[in-house]
């Protein structure tokens, strides 16, 4: 009984609102979208952890947001709209996180270097051989990484040389000059009416 009459009373509340303002009934739909829910910062967007894609009522998207896939969610993030409940479509339609790349030094006469420092948004798988070395940027859980993500580097040493002196390993060329020798000029006698 008490629930028919609370009924009763909020109709009551609703056309009093209607004949007394002239407000024009709302539609109050219980339409709700799937949300891909986004944290971090630029550059490192990632999915939230937990439930993704979450399921938000149509009135939380903002007046500006259409429901529809691909609409940003109203947040202050670049949270999104998708059009079901698919965590791959969040994964597929997720800002992709910039991948730098690592750091080569040369190695004169000893093996080269790569500083590939570890991120939360990836990791690095390595590869190859020496004269082939390859970094490849691996996205952590509820991350997407922008191309290009791999890169190869020759850790070969390398020798010395002193031929190009913007060139790796250059070594200067030992130079030294050798000690002046004295050269008497010839000496030269006219003759008159001979030869000389």
């Amino acid at each position: 009984m008490k629930r028919s009459s609370a009924r009763a009373t909020g109709m009551l509340a609703v056309a009093i609102l209607i004949a007394v303002f002239d407000v024009a009934p709302v539609a109050f739909a219980a339409a709700d979208v799937y949300v891909c829910k986004v944290v971090g910062h630029p550059g490192a967007y990632h999915l939230q952890s937990g439930d993704n894609p979450i399921n938000v009522n149509v009135q939380a998207l903002g007046s500006d947001v259409n429901p529809v896939a691909g609409a940003p969610f109203d947040d202050a993030h670049p949270s999104f709209v998708i059009a079901s409940d698919n965590r791959a479509l969040c994964e597929a339609g997720l800002p992709p996180t910039h991948v730098d790349p690592p750091t080569f030094t040369a190695g004169c006469l000893v093996a080269g270097t790569v500083d590939a420092p570890e991120m939360d948004a990836y990791t690095w798988a390595v590869s190859g051989g020496e004269d082939a070395t390859v970094y490849t940027a691996v996205a952590e859980s509820g991350y997407t990484l922008a191309l290009p993500k791999a890169w190869t580097y020759d850790l070969s040493p390398i020798p010395y040389q002193s031929t190009n002196p913007n060139g790796d390993c250059y070594l200067p060329p030992d130079v030294t000059d050798p000690p002046p020798t004295h050269v008497d000029p010839p000496t030269f006698t006219a003759g008159c009416l001979v030869a000389g």
